[in-house]
């Protein structure tokens, strides 16, 4: 999906990537796509990000950070 969408140049058929991988039948939420990266190089992929995506458009704003907080419950906690 993301290689259709163009997310990425990784050709899914090229690189025979299986797509029950990342989508089957037993998931019960939505897939997401993670996207990590150090901090030495994070305030650059935002630039870039933001230099590429970012239009004249609308009010010219299409790139955002997000956060998303997690909840635990106390026996996850301590481990």
């Amino acid at each position: 999906v993301a290689y259709g969408l163009g997310i990425t140049g990784v050709d899914p058929i090229e690189y025979d990537i299986i797509f029950e991988r990342f989508l089957n039948p037993e998931r019960v939420s939505m897939p997401d796509i993670d996207v990590d990266f150090c901090m030495r190089g994070r305030d650059q992929v935002i630039r870039y990000v933001a230099e590429k995506y970012d239009g004249e458009g609308d009010d010219g704003k299409r790139v955002a950070q997000i956060i998303t907080f997690g909840t635990l419950q106390a026996r996850a906690v301590i481990r």
